[in-house]
């Protein structure tokens, strides 16, 4: 695809820093042990494939939101992520209302880098602080304490970040209902704009996911799950933060926009090892897909830039059946619901019966204009419920 035949007028941006200082055991995304030998390597890469794509994909296309995730990108000095975000400016259009993110853990936050990163531009800062409580974050094997996560709330605050993000895990094996709500109790203290609230869940392939499979780890079950979920939920609103998706709840205006360019079917780059792309293209009112992603190696990725070879591992384009089970996985987690218009071919038969089911238990509501939302009861088992009405869509046509 050439730059003349885009329609698409603005996208996101997401840069993965693979680098961590220890892997969690519960994490599946792609990280490698901090090299410095590999570090000023990935920079220069980094910098080639961003110039190369400003070439292919519109140097004149407006970047709405920029994530540097991970890894934990904060890992790496200051200067180093502005070089990188400087890099992307000078490739691409950014507008002062830009979103730009980083994600940071509480141990490596630190008064200086942080004045120098919101200097150069980011304001938007997602602190990965799990939990207030050391005996949650001793079994996540955390590297941060308690002190450390509530100081990094403090210093990003301090630097001028106003729009802060902060990640809680809950159903982690021995905590309580009570010390999650504590959790989000501190966080509301705090005066955090957004928290992303996860369930701690078994990944295979993790030690985790080991540890659970050889019986040495016991999860919580699913209804200890859902009063966990509820209550939270509940807990969250009285403290004034608005569900906006299953898993992230923010302040009113403080809605994350780069995950919201993903949920909402934008176009979006992603550079980096395992980094993943989609061109949402609309021409003539027809939806065009494509998708592809980088690479899951750091050496390999590395190589492949150095040699100018494509760093793809794969790529896609969707069919629109495809496009249709795609909208109704991202579109349903969040509460604004979807279209029924969006997903289904009629308004009868199985899907339609199927869905009237789930109205009359509580776990979606149809509104008068025809919009399928999850209630807090659907949303524990979304997963369930959206592999069932895909199965639908499939057998559909």
């Amino acid at each position: 695809m050439n730059s003349k035949s885009q329609s698409f007028k603005s996208a996101g941006i997401y840069i993965h820093i693979p680098f961590c200082v220890s892997k969690c055991h519960y994490c599946d995304f792609y990280s490698v042990p901090k090299a410095e030998n590999l570090i000023a390597e990935f920079i220069d890469c980094i910098h080639s494939e961003i110039e190369s794509a400003s070439l292919r994909f519109a140097k004149e296309c407006e970047v709405n939101t920029i994530y540097f995730g991970g890894g934990t990108p904060s890992i790496l000095p200051a200067e180093s992520l502005v070089e990188i975000l400087n890099s992307v400016k000078s490739d691409f259009f950014i507008s002062d209302s830009t979103e730009i993110t980083l994600e940071a853990n509480p141990e490596s936050v630190t008064t200086d880098e942080l004045k120098l990163l919101r200097q150069a531009g980011f304001n938007r800062i997602s602190i990965g602080v799990q939990s207030f409580e050391n005996k949650d974050l001793l079994f996540l094997r955390r590297v941060h304490d308690s002190d450390q996560a509530l100081n990094a709330v403090k210093v990003a605050q301090n630097t001028g970040f106003a729009n802060i993000s902060i990640d809680l895990m809950f159903a982690i094996p021995e905590q309580s209902i009570d010390t999650a709500i504590s959790n989000i109790e501190k966080a509301a203290t705090l005066e955090v704009k957004h928290i992303s609230l996860y369930g701690l869940t078994s990944e295979p392939g993790t030690p985790l996911g080991k540890s659970v499979e050889d019986g040495l780890v016991t999860l919580p079950d699913g209804d200890r799950y859902a009063d966990f979920y509820l209550n939270i939920c509940d807990k969250l609103r009285s403290l004034g933060y608005q569900k906006y998706e299953i898993s992230n709840f923010a302040k009113p205006g403080y809605e994350c926009g780069h995950n919201l360019n993903y949920w909402n079917y934008g176009t979006y780059f992603g550079f980096g090892p395992s980094g993943h792309s989609a061109i949402i293209d609309c021409n003539q009112n027809r939806l065009r897909v494509e998708r592809f992603w980088n690479i899951r190696d750091l050496q390999t990725y590395i190589k492949c830039i150095r040699s100018e070879e494509s760093t793809v591992e794969t790529k896609e384009i969707l069919n629109d059946k495809q496009i249709r089970l795609e909208k109704l996985q991202l579109q349903l987690r969040q509460q604004c619901g979807i279209a029924i218009t969006e997903i289904m071919m009629d308004k009868t038969g199985s899907f339609r019966e199927y869905l009237e089911i789930l109205a009359g238990i509580g776990h979606v509501i149809i509104t008068p204009d025809e919009r399928i939302i999850l209630t807090d009861e659907g949303a524990v088992v979304a997963d369930e419920l959206i592999l069932n009405l895909s199965n639908l869509i499939i057998t559909q046509s």
